[in-house]
């Protein structure tokens, strides 16, 4: 099994919509995909922890606000996860 197919198999759902939200977004909020999960913030929170600790996201910090986009090893999970994404890794 590749590393992106293990990566993928260790995904939860939630994990996974996450980053779909992100990638859809491309840069979004931890509130606006609060709002767009049905979640909470704080259980948004532990997802984004979880997905940076998977290293498939980055995580931008400016004064007001915190920015998340796919990193280059989350763009590959995505488009094994979901290969009907055109994407350019």
């Amino acid at each position: 099994m590749t590393h992106i197919a293990q990566m993928s198999h260790d995904l939860g759902n939630e994990e996974a919509l996450a980053l779909q939200q992100i990638y859809e977004n491309e840069e979004i909020t931890p509130d606006a995909l609060a709002r767009q999960l049905g979640m909470t913030k704080t259980k948004v929170m532990r997802l984004i922890e979880t997905l940076r600790h998977k290293h498939l996201i980055a995580v931008k910090r400016t004064y007001e606000e915190l920015w998340l986009n796919l990193n280059t090893e989350g763009r590959r999970v995505m488009k094994y996860i979901w290969p009907e994404f055109v994407m350019s890794v």
